[in-house]
């Protein structure tokens, strides 16, 4: 029996969040360890750590993406568009006769359609993206196609939210973008930046049109594939070390910085199967070249056995 115990420090700095781990986890990592209990482990390392063009997020779609499935990987699904809901699904498995995926396996995408409303009405349907610690510029990139030579034009949105909403009536959204797909049979690359920090932000891709569905003039069939959300910002502390000393299920963090930048504090998340959650926070020195030293102490941790 092996005990993996799982534990993510998100350093909160203009914007800038620097995750710490000993397992794998969703958030931005500088160090990741997962294995049988030690009763210390120390990293140490003298560069100032950046996001620049790392992935910390990404999807292929390559298995499967009905609705159950793409709520069981964190993303949250809404129809609201004008009218009852169409036969359709509001984001559903790629259909491989209308186009194949952009890579991987030819249904390996996820589609949406003018079916998912009826008569002529207004097409809004949601994919929220599961909820993602976002520094301002960081980059959502996905690949977009519609159907070729397509003559019903298919029109997407790409929305963020900085303060974690769930629903499309929550607060704060704010859209990055929109586009008409592509009709010329190539998956068109986009990307768009984000404006603002966001502790548990969320990006949505919106499949938003008025006059679609069936008797519409607008909306036929769109594909999104290859999605990743990267880092593009440096992070403006300088970590000296970083000691874990691990005891039954005792935690003890140590780490030190020596210069920070608009540092307020270091915020503290545990995870037990991927689940994450705040259990405290640390501040921090503002802006300095002084070296400083940090602690923090989770008594009864929790871990999972494999």
């Amino acid at each position: 029996m092996k005990k993996t115990y799982m534990l993510l420090a998100a350093l909160f700095v203009s914007g800038m969040f620097l995750g710490f781990s000993n397992s794998d986890n969703p958030k931005k990592t500088a160090f990741n360890y997962s294995g049988p209990p030690l009763e210390t482990q120390v990293t140490k390392s003298n560069n100032n750590y950046s996001t620049g063009d790392a992935i910390y997020y990404s999807d292929n779609f390559d298995g499967a993406n009905d609705t159950t499935a793409l709520k069981a990987r964190g993303y949250l699904v809404y129809y609201r568009g004008s009218g009852p809901q169409g036969s359709a699904a509001t984001w559903f498995q790629g259909n491989s006769t209308v186009f194949a995926a952009f890579n991987g396996p030819a249904t390996g995408y996820v589609g949406a359609n003018f079916q998912v409303v009826t008569g002529a009405n207004s097409i809004d349907s949601w994919l929220v993206l599961p909820d993602l610690d976002v520094v301002a510029g960081d980059i959502i990139r996905f690949r977009c196609r519609s159907v070729l030579a397509g003559t019903f034009p298919d029109s997407v949105r790409v929305m963020y939210n900085d303060q974690g909403g769930t629903t499309p009536e929550s607060a704060g959204w704010a859209e990055l973008g929109r586009f008409k797909a592509s009709v010329d049979g190539t998956w068109e690359l986009k990307s768009f930046v984000a404006p603002t920090q966001g502790f548990s932000a969320r990006f949505a891709i919106r499949y938003n049109m008025v006059d679609g569905g069936p008797l519409g003039a607008n909306s036929d069939y769109i594909g999104i594939d290859a999605l990743e959300v990267d880092g593009d910002g440096v992070l403006p502390v300088e970590l000296s070390s970083f000691v874990s000393v691990i005891s039954g299920n005792d935690v003890t963090l140590n780490w030190s910085t020596s210069s920070e930048l608009n540092n307020s504090g270091f915020e503290i998340e545990r995870s037990t199967n991927n689940q994450w959650m705040k259990v405290g926070f640390v501040a921090g020195n503002g802006t300095t070249s002084s070296a400083n030293s940090y602690t923090f102490s989770d008594r009864k941790s929790e871990f999972r056995q494999l």
